[in-house]
């Protein structure tokens, strides 16, 4: 059996989706994945076919209405839609020649949360299987602690049914035009509200997160599966000198960095972060990889540093300061770090919730709090040991699970052999 994952986003989109393909492989099917042409050779290295979505994300991003959807996501989530709606309208086209791409290349659908509208539609045509992949929690629930947006977080309540349903039927209003186009090129009826509910309630759904996390809710049974994380294989990463060095030359450092997120204003973010630094006794690796800027000078007790793999680096110190995307969140989990989330936009102000309420994290630090004193105040909260004991015993019991072998499985079961 064909099957092919749509893996539209950024590299903590694709990157799960690319695991989850690897284990498929291994299992027997022929697996390729649909990504944006700059997140390719993610793919292609995990020996995985790649099938370019026509849109570069690095490029994306850097559009002026790229840049202005990061630059105002951060104010709420109403202001974020609004923003996100326009990068929606702008990339809807190449989006729905991807989806155009992949008919007749494959024989089963695995989507994520930016291709699932189009994805109803083609599995229907075509009489595909379609398994909805997410990387966040997305379906109506009482539950506050799975609910993106509770009304009232830390508990059940029928306002948090009320507010996720809200949600979800708002984020496929957002989403809605990337399949609208897709079907118009391939001839397909466009779908109506009630149809598209009906297909997304019929669509069984894998959650990429461990139930450690997100307990799944009793409202979930029979329809959303808690998987486990879906994990690439370690990485095989050597350490440069200069990083080698570092790490061995102090006590264990506070890594900084927030992944692809281009920072707007990157000087005055790692000043804010050298000076909370130094304020509190504390070394630092700082990413800045998704910025060009550089600093002119450096502080002795900080070390810039590439993209150097999470699985490895994150063991070895002692908080980590990130965005709270899914990817960089699930590794500091799986590391058993101690957490300080500075959300930007999406689903990170849930993680940075979510993380704290496991008490692994400092409470939410959103990108525009972050200064010297509120991210000082925050990595001394994480020097706490009984955090950092409960940080290590949810990494040591998360790491023991199996997330791609738990997804593939219950795929098997969906699906058949190959």
């Amino acid at each position: 059996m064909r099957v092919c994952l749509l893996a539209w986003g950024s590299r903590g989109d694709v990157q799960p989706f690319v695991a989850l393909g690897v284990g498929l492989k291994k299992a027997g099917y022929d697996v390729s994945v649909a990504a944006p042409r700059d997140l390719t050779p993610l793919v292609t290295a995990a020996g995985l076919e790649a099938i370019d979505f026509g849109i570069d994300m690095g490029e994306a991003i850097d559009s002026g209405v790229g840049r202005a959807w990061l630059e105002g996501a951060s104010v709420g989530p109403v202001t974020e839609a609004r923003l996100m709606s326009k990068v929606v309208q702008e990339f809807a086209p190449i989006a729905a020649e991807g989806l155009e791409r992949i008919v007749g290349r494959t024989d089963a659908l695995i989507s994520g949360l930016l291709t699932h509208d189009g994805a109803v539609s083609v599995a229907e045509a075509f009489g595909m299987p379609h398994i909805y992949g997410l990387l966040a929690p997305m379906t109506p629930t009482r539950s506050g602690y799975a609910t993106m947006y509770p009304a009232i977080a830390g508990r059940e309540s029928l306002a948090n049914l009320f507010a996720s349903t809200v949600m979800e039927a708002g984020l496929r209003r957002l989403i809605r035009l990337p399949g609208d186009l897709g079907r118009k090129r391939m001839g397909l009826p466009r779908l109506s509200p009630i149809r598209y509910t009906a297909l997304l309630n019929a669509t069984p759904a894998l959650l990429g997160v461990s139930p450690k996390v997100i307990p799944p809710p009793p409202e979930w049974a029979g329809r959303v599966v808690v998987s486990g994380y879906w994990t690439p294989p370690s990485s095989n990463f050597e350490p440069g000198p200069e990083l080698a060095g570092f790490l061995d030359s102090g006590a264990p450092p506070v890594y900084l960095g927030f992944g692809s997120m281009p920072m707007t204003q990157p000087q005055q973010v790692f000043e804010a972060m050298t000076r909370a630094l130094q304020e509190n006794g504390q070394r630092g690796l700082i990413g800045l990889h998704g910025t060009r800027w550089r600093p002119h000078e450096i502080q002795e007790n900080v070390l810039i540093v590439d993209d150097t793999p999470h699985d490895w680096l994150f063991p070895r110190c002692a908080a980590a300061v990130h965005h709270g995307g899914a990817g960089t969140t699930s590794a500091a989990i799986r590391a058993g770090t101690a957490q300080v989330v500075v959300p930007h936009m999406g689903d990170q102000p849930y993680w940075a919730r979510r993380v704290h309420e496991l008490g692994v994290a400092a409470p939410p630090l959103p990108l525009h709090d972050l200064s010297a004193s509120t991210l000082a105040h925050r990595l001394r909260i994480v020097q706490d040991s009984a955090l950092q004991a409960r940080a290590a015993e949810l990494g040591k019991a998360v790491s023991a699970e199996d997330g791609v072998g738990e997804a593939v499985g219950w795929i098997r079961n969906q699906w058949g052999g190959v």
